[in-house]
């Protein structure tokens, strides 16, 4: 994941992923787990950030908590990550 601040009141979030991951069925399946990873933390995160989540072939592999868990440490490397909520891993 990339990320840059920006003066924005919210974050943004874009995917890129290529074909070396899957077929378009899986590349789609993975975009949708994403997407709704990325809706349900967008309160957890600081706001004005661009996001950028380069999606490697592992992940068409992992499942859905897998996944979120993977988005949330990635977001405290970048220092993106709201300090009052709790990691998943931490329930």
């Amino acid at each position: 994941m990339y990320g840059l601040r920006t003066k924005r009141k919210l974050a943004r979030f874009g995917f890129s992923i290529s074909k070396k991951v899957g077929c378009a069925v899986v590349r789609n399946r993975v975009r949708r787990r994403l997407r709704e990873i990325c809706r349900l933390h967008l309160p957890d995160l600081k706001a004005g950030w661009d996001l950028v989540m380069v999606v490697r072939s592992e992940a068409a592999e992992r499942d859905f908590r897998a996944l979120q868990v993977a988005f949330q440490q990635q977001a405290q490397r970048l220092g993106c990550w709201s300090e009052q909520t709790q990691p998943a891993g931490t329930l």
